[in-house]
């Protein structure tokens, strides 16, 4: 079952410290082998979309089994 985060419930949820905290140790078992990642995939439409681009992003680790990641960027 997915579970889908607006930009204010992950704000209520997490502190920047608490994200830096977690990517220093998501690049740690990166750098370790003890997980994998692929490319983030940048999905491009001829619809021009007014909250930016999507991204999605995945990986993988012995602990969580499985993350999925997806946002939109304005360039």
């Amino acid at each position: 079952m997915a579970l889908l985060l607006s930009n204010e419930e992950v704000e209520s949820l997490l502190s920047a410290a608490d994200c830096v905290s977690a990517m220093e140790l998501a690049y740690a078992e990166l750098d370790a082998g003890r997980t994998l990642a692929g490319p983030r995939a940048d999905i491009l439409s001829p619809i021009p979309s007014p909250g930016g681009t999507p991204e999605v992003s995945s990986g993988t680790d012995a602990d969580t089994a499985y993350m999925l990641k997806c946002m939109s960027t304005t360039f």
